[in-house]
């Protein structure tokens, strides 16, 4: 099955954390938080000039810095915990693990890829079924299938909305890894897009300002950004188009697991995006909460758009480009 060369399952990325990961800190004395994220003040109580040795004030400068250890590596230790034990994780917890860690890719790994989502917590062999019923949809292994997004944590990872729960009109994002449907899809989404806008010779005086509908052109450039980074959107397909009804189709047709769910959960829509190999999907999601950390820290962000926002555009006014 294709799942059986992608990548492992929860139980190995928990012992590839647990054991590395955790063995590397021990031996090493690595820190899980990255050094910018420190406590400045305690370098600078060392240093204190007026705390004379032997001192009641060096004494208590001296017991401040314990206690600043203390909490560091209480907190150091809170989030290696949290890394180790995986899923789940409130939104307050993935918060201060993202702004304390550098490595995001294993964050991504250990708890947007991995473990039983949210939405099937009370029922786990049921997310077993559904991703048996994906898999077999679209012919891959059923390794090769999970749920992402706030159907996973419980509430959304996204930088945009970072936070809000799961509710009834939420949708289920589904990741399903295929390298076979990744070329398929992406020759026909550049199929379509190469007959979208004016042709390669649309003016002789290249400098001279073009229109193209903002539609067109966000679909062009989220197409782009897409197929660099390893992954395939469905719904930039054309509506006439037989390879996003199939898609489509094939997805929304195990709905009924969540009706039979108890309690039932209700979605919205059941959305999907396929990714080249477990590797592309990794570095995607990973990228999601760099974004993230980035907001969080009040840095401008140049924010992936999200895939609901794909063909909301028709009718806008028309954008404005060069050719180059």
């Amino acid at each position: 099955m294709a799942g059986d060369e992608g990548r492992g399952g929860v139980d190995e990325v928990a012992i590839a954390v647990s054991l590395s990961f955790r063995n590397m800190l021990k031996r090493r004395g690595a820190k899980i938080m990255s050094g910018r994220h420190r406590r400045p003040h305690i370098a600078a109580k060392h240093t204190s000039p007026s705390a004379t040795p032997g001192t009641t004030e060096s004494k208590i400068v001296s017991a401040e810095i314990e206690v600043d250890k203390a909490n560091e590596n209480e907190d150091q230790n809170r989030l290696l915990n949290l890394l180790v034990e995986g899923p789940p994780i409130t939104s307050a917890d993935l918060k201060s693990l993202i702004l304390s860690v550098d490595n995001l890719d294993i964050v991504a790994k250990v708890f947007i890829l991995e473990g039983t989502p949210y939405v099937f917590s009370k029922s786990p062999m049921k997310y077993m079924i559904f991703r048996e019923q994906v898999a077999e949809k679209f012919e891959v292994g059923y390794q090769d299938v999970c749920i992402v997004g706030s159907a996973k944590l419980g509430y959304s990872p996204s930088p945009q909305k970072y936070g809000k729960a799961f509710a009834e009109q939420s949708d289920v994002d589904v990741v399903i890894i295929s390298d076979k449907l990744f070329d398929q899809g992406s020759l026909k989404l550049f199929q379509h897009l190469n007959s979208v806008g004016p042709g390669i010779t649309f003016d002789d005086d290249r400098k001279k300002p073009t229109n193209v509908e903002a539609g067109d052109w966000k679909q062009i450039k989220e197409s782009v950004r897409n197929y660099v980074y390893q992954n395939f959107n469905p719904a930039l397909l054309p509506d006439h188009s037989s390879m996003k009804f199939d898609i489509f189709q094939k997805i929304r047709s195990t709905s009924p697991l969540f009706m039979a769910l108890e309690p039932a959960v209700f979605v919205s829509k059941i959305r999907c995006r396929i990714f080249r190999n477990w590797k592309a999907a990794e570095d995607y999601y990973a990228n999601t909460l760099r974004q993230l950390k980035n907001k969080l820290r009040g840095d401008e962000v140049d924010f992936d758009p999200d895939l609901e926002e794909i063909g909301s555009a028709e009718g806008a006014a028309p954008s404005t480009v060069a050719a180059s």
